[in-house]
């Protein structure tokens, strides 16, 4: 891997499934929260891989949890040569893992996190066809 932006987010996901998060989510999740919601490492692996090929320039990824899989997509996106990519997360409910400690692993400014706007049915605008 020539790139070494990508060689220094590729070197943090492997250091999470080596070592494991500095931190759970939230209290109450148990010690085996990593393991049960993160997307295995072979899967990650898998993940980049197929977006290296694709090449694409934007990718939307919906939950965040321990940012692995965040972590094989920004790597991706940086060493496919692609000029201009956005990773855009959307996730309501995970503040640890932020776009900026993305950013501080070499992966895009352009990294941001989403965070929806809960709708009930209460506020939901009437549908036209009734």
């Amino acid at each position: 891997m020539s790139n070494s932006r990508a060689t220094s987010i590729h070197a943090r996901r492997e250091a999470l499934f080596s070592h494991g998060p500095s931190h759970l989510r939230a209290e109450g999740y148990g010690a085996d929260d990593f393991q049960r919601v993160a997307v295995p490492a072979r899967d990650c692996d898998v993940l980049h891989d197929l977006l290296l090929a694709a090449s694409p320039s934007t990718v939307i990824e919906i939950g965040l949890a321990y940012g692995a899989s965040a972590l094989a997509i920004a790597e991706a996106l940086v060493a496919s040569g692609v000029d201009e990519t956005r990773h855009l997360i959307v996730d309501a409910h995970h503040e640890g893992f932020s776009p900026r400690r993305l950013a501080s692993l070499g992966a895009s400014r352009a990294d941001r996190r989403v965070r929806p706007r809960r709708r009930t049915l209460a506020n939901r605008p009437a549908s036209p066809l009734g």
